[in-house]
C-alpha cells in the first residue's frame, strides 16, 4: 500500500522531532556572526523583532522539515491521485476505483488496514504538514513575545534611572540647603548626616538600577543573537498603550478560531471521526476494534472541550490583568502629583528653617516610591496588552503539545 503503518510511524516521529525545536529558549539558534563586535547597532523595537525572526536558525529549520514532509505529502497524494482516478484524495471513497475493490472479510492483514492507509493515513500526513507550518507560526510568535518584552524591560530600567537622576538632584539639593543651615549653626550634626545618607543612598539605588540594566540589555542582545559586547541603541520611547475599547467576548471569539490548540484539536477530532466510521464498517460494536476506536473518538471529544476552556480561562485571566494593570495607573499618578506637592512644601519650609532635612528626605522618598512604582505598572499594563493580544491569536508553544494529527495508528 501507498501508506503503510511504518511510514506513518516515521512522519510523526519528524513531526514530533520538528515539534521540540520551537520549544527551545527563544533566541537560540541566531545568527551572532552577522553582526561584528565594533559595530554599533540601533533598533527600533519592529526592528529588532524583524532582525531576531531573519536570524532565527530554529524557523529556519521548521521550514525545511516542512518542505521534507510536504514533499512527502505530494508524493502519496500524486499516487493515489493515479490510482484512484480522482481530483482531490477525499473523494477516493466515492470513486468507482475504490468501490470495486470489494470487501474482504477481515484477516490479520485485512481490508481494513489496508482502506485505512488509503483513506486516513494520508489525512494525517497532511495533517502533520498543517502542524508544522502552525508549529512555526507560534515559534515565530514566541520570539517576538520574547524580544518585546526584553526590549521593554531595557525601556523600563532606562526609566527607573531618569527617575532615580531626578531624585538625587533633589537629594542634593537638600543636602546643599543642610550645609548651608549647618555652617549658620540652623541644624545639628545629626540633621546633616541625615541629608548626606540621603545622598548615599539614592546613588547606592542607581547603582542597582544600572546593574539591572545592565544585565536586561545583556537579555535583549542575547534575544537578538548579538555579541553579548555589542554596543546597542533603543531607538522606540517607551508609551503607555491603550487599554480602552477592548472587547473580552470578541477575545475569546478569535482565540477559539485562531489558538493552536483549537486547531489541532479540530484536525484530530475529524480524523478519529472518520477512522470510527471506518471501524463500523468492519467491525461489529462488541468487538475491541470497535471499542477502542470509540474511546479514542470519545477522547478527542473530551480533550477539545477541555482545551476550549483552558484557552478561554487563559484569555479571560489575561484580560483581567489589562484591567486591573489599566486601573491602577490614574491613581498612581495622584499619588506621584500629590507627594510633588508635599516635597514642594516640605522644600519650602526647609528653605525657610520650619522644617528639618529630614521632613525633604521622607517627602522625597514618598515621591520616589511612587515614580518607581508609577514606571512598573506602565510596564506591567505594557506586558499586560502582549499577553492578551497573543492569547487571542495563535497563542505560545508549550512543551505539553503533541503532534498527535500527524501521527498514525
Amino acid at each position: 500500500m501507498i501508506c503503510d503503518r511504518k511510514n506513518n510511524k516515521w512522519l510523526a516521529a519528524i513531526v514530533s522531532m520538528v515539534m521540540m525545536f520551537s520549544f527551545l529558549a527563544p533566541g537560540a539558534g541566531l545568527a551572532a556572526e552577522a553582526v561584528q563586535t565594533s559595530d554599533a547597532k540601533s533598533f527600533t523595537l519592529e526592528e529588532a523583532v524583524d532582525y531576531a525572526l531573519e536570524n532565527n536558525d530554529n524557523l529556519k529549520n521548521l521550514d525545511q522539515q516542512t518542505d521534507i514532509l510536504q514533499n512527502n505529502y505530494d508524493q502519496v497524494e500524486y499516487k493515489l491521485k493515479r490510482q484512484f482516478g480522482v481530483k482531490d484524495i477525499d473523494k477516493i471513497a466515492d470513486s468507482e476505483v475504490f468501490k470495486n475493490m470489494g470487501k474482504a472479510p477481515t484477516t490479520e492483514t485485512g481490508t481494513y488496514t489496508s482502506d485505512r492507509s488509503i483513506l486516513i493515513a494520508p489525512k494525517e500526513l497532511r495533517n502533520g504538514v498543517d502542524t508544522l507550518k502552525n508549529t512555526k507560526a507560534q515559534a515565530a510568535e514566541g520570539i517576538k513575545i520574547a524580544v518585546e518584552k526584553a526590549y521593554y524591560s531595557v525601556l523600563e530600567d532606562q526609566q527607573n534611572l531618569d527617575v532615580l537622576k531626578k531624585s538625587l538632584e533633589l537629594a542634593k539639593k537638600a543636602d546643599g540647603i543642610a550645609n548651608v543651615q549647618f555652617d549658620n549653626g540652623m541644624i545639628t550634626k545629626d540633621q546633616l548626616l541625615q541629608s548626606q545618607i540621603g545622598v548615599s543612598g539614592v546613588e547606592m539605588q542607581m547603582g542597582q538600577a544600572q546593574n539591572t540594566l545592565d544585565k536586561d540589555m545583556l537579555s535583549l542582545k542575547r534575544q537578538l543573537g548579538l555579541p553579548l559586547d555589542a554596543q546597542l541603541k533603543l531607538e522606540t520611547a517607551f508609551k503607555v498603550p491603550d487599554a480602552s475599547g477592548i472587547d473580552v467576548e470578541a477575545g475569546v471569539e478569535s482565540a477559539l478560531q485562531n489558538r493552536m490548540e483549537i486547531l489541532e484539536d479540530d484536525k484530530d477530532l475529524d480524523i478519529k471521526q472518520q477512522d470510527f466510521d471506518l471501524i463500523k464498517s468492519y467491525y461489529s460494536d462488541i468487538t475491541f476494534q470497535y471499542k477502542d476506536g470509540l474511546l479514542k473518538l470519545n477522547n478527542s471529544k473530551a480533550a477539545a472541550k477541555s482545551d476550549r476552556q483552558d484557552v478561554e480561562l487563559d484569555v479571560r485571566k489575561n484580560y483581567l490583568d489589562l484591567m486591573s494593570a489599566s486601573s491602577a495607573l490614574p491613581v498612581l499618578q495622584m499619588n506621584v502629583d500629590k507627594a510633588q506637592e508635599s516635597l514642594r512644601i516640605a522644600q519650602l519650609r526647609q528653605e525657610n528653617g520650619l522644617g528639618t532635612v529630614v521632613d525633604v528626605l521622607n517627602a522625597q522618598n514618598t515621591l520616589l516610591t511612587n515614580q518607581l512604582d508609577q514606571v512598573k505598572t506602565q510596564h506591567m499594563l505594557n506586558l499586560a496588552k502582549i499577553n492578551y493580544e497573543v492569547s487571542t491569536g495563535i497563542g505560545l508553544p508549550k512543551l505539553t503539545q503533541t503532534a498527535s494529527s500527524g501521527s498514525a495508528m
